[in-house]
């Protein structure tokens, strides 16, 4: 795919860190090292990890030489969720044997699949552009065997490209309790939260559609977390595997790693219990309060 001919040390790979919506989404990428897949977020390593990055350019997606994804990480699974249930625990438990590199909410996917919501990209060059920067994220580096998307919550409306892309990949959705979602979701600054306010209303329209009354902010959030219900019985196959929010807690061995065809060692299954008792959204190894 690329014209250009880069010394790549093992342990950096240009990797996708945003995307720029419109009819014509622009991926850039930054020469990053394994460690910014162990923030809780993705993007939220990006300038930490750049730090130590001995190159700080910023490349086109285009100008990258992806060639090794075709023997690069297989895509294990994807975890999609109800929003605030968890999933970024989920995410740091798998992420915790290190044999796994899991990708949390990127910015390089947002950006691509809002172009899609947007109506600004036909299908086929959405399903084009996704396999690209998917594949961006399965660049080898050592030690790394298994490749999991942690992807945003409302990306469960447009899982069909995933599905497409990825027919037989195992996949989660995690669930909650809708009022207990919507409490959570109210007390916050997510960004669904400034959807309802947002002067423009076509991110709103696509998500609860054109006939839904705007009323209050609760009414709005309720009706866009039953809507992710709604979504993940649509798409909802035999690869599915519903969790929910907080039974899925034990149900690592039993339930979750048996559905991604994955098993570790006692000392790695211990590692990966042990994120129940931190904060999952520090990076800081801060006690759960719970």
């Amino acid at each position: 795919m690329s014209t250009m001919s880069v010394s790549t040390p093992a342990t950096h790979r240009w990797f996708p860190v945003s995307t720029f919506p419109g009819n014509d989404p622009v991926t850039h990428c930054r020469w990053l090292g394994e460690e910014v897949f162990q923030f809780p977020f993705f993007n939220e390593g990006v300038i930490p990890t750049l730090q130590q990055s001995p190159d700080t350019r910023l490349l086109l997606l285009e100008q990258i030489d992806t060639t090794e994804a075709s023997v690069g990480l297989p895509v294990t699974g994807f975890i999609y969720h109800t929003s605030h249930c968890g999933s970024t625990l989920l995410g740091r438990m798998l992420g915790a044997a290190p044999e796994v590199r899991v990708v949390s909410e990127p910015e390089a996917l947002n950006g691509l699949l809002l172009s899609y919501a947007l109506g600004n990209l036909p299908r086929e060059a959405a399903l084009a552009k996704l396999r690209v920067v998917i594949d961006a994220y399965r660049q080898p580096l050592p030690g790394k065997q298994y490749l999991i998307f942690k992807l945003s919550s409302w990306n469960i409306f447009m899982a069909d490209l995933f599905q497409e892309l990825f027919p037989t990949v195992p996949w989660f959705y995690l669930d909650r309790e809708v009022g207990e979602v919507v409490h959570s979701l109210s007390s916050s600054s997510s960004g669904m939260v400034a959807w309802f306010h947002h002067p423009v209303a076509n991110v709103r329209r696509f998500f609860v559609g054109d006939d839904f009354q705007l009323t209050t902010e609760a009414a709005f959030l309720e009706e866009l977390v039953i809507r992710h219900g709604v979504h993940q019985e649509k798409f909802r196959n035999r690869h599915c595997c519903r969790l929910v929010y907080p039974t899925f807690l034990d149900q690592l061995e039993t339930v979750i790693l048996p559905h991604l065809k994955l098993s570790f060692p006692p000392e790695v299954l211990a590692a990966m219990h042990a994120r129940v008792f931190y904060e999952a959204k520090s990076m800081e190894d801060i006690p759960y309060p719970g």
